[in-house]
């Protein structure tokens, strides 16, 4: 048998072409194809942020490879909330370790790994949440003061433009 070049025929010299080249294959209805394509558009934006049903928002599992390690899974998230819980986590003196990671651009998930001191009390799940509270309160914090400065440049501009009429 020869060898086939790639172009839709065989081997120089010998007339058998290609049994799948495109233009061979008369029994290919172009709909299909066409419709073919829609099935792998990506997901509507706001899949990517809202859980499917029975889906959980947060789930953990003890690291089986390291002691006073676990792993903790946030769908519907990206990167954002990881630095942030990462950050907080990081923070606090009984936590050794703490570093996230994303999948897939594509997978809206966000995986969290956390390690505590083992002379310390408090378990991985108990970093965890104090972390969560802990970047809610930065949140909060960041909003009070993200509208107190909006609200102070609009009233500048008000008062600029009254002085000016």
């Amino acid at each position: 048998m020869e060898a086939d070049y790639g172009s839709g025929h065989a081997a120089p010299g010998n007339t058998n072409r290609w049994n799948y080249h495109p233009a061979n294959a008369h029994h290919i209805n172009i709909h299909n194809v066409r419709n073919r394509s829609a099935t792998v558009d990506p997901p509507k934006a706001h899949e990517f942020w809202t859980l499917k049903p029975g889906e959980k928002k947060v789930e953990h599992e003890p690291d089986t490879r390291t002691a006073n390690t676990e792993i903790f899974t946030l769908r519907a998230e990206d990167h954002t909330m990881g630095n942030l819980i990462r950050d907080s986590l990081l923070a606090m003196p009984e936590v050794t370790f703490a570093a996230y990671k994303c999948p897939h651009p594509l997978d809206n998930r966000v995986i969290i790994r956390v390690q505590v001191d083992p002379k310390s009390d408090m378990r991985p799940v108990d970093a965890f949440k104090v972390a969560c509270e802990e970047a809610i309160k930065n949140l909060e914090i960041f909003l009070r003061r993200f509208k107190t400065s909006y609200d102070l440049t609009r009233m500048s501009q008000e008062n600029q433009g009254q002085g000016n009429a």
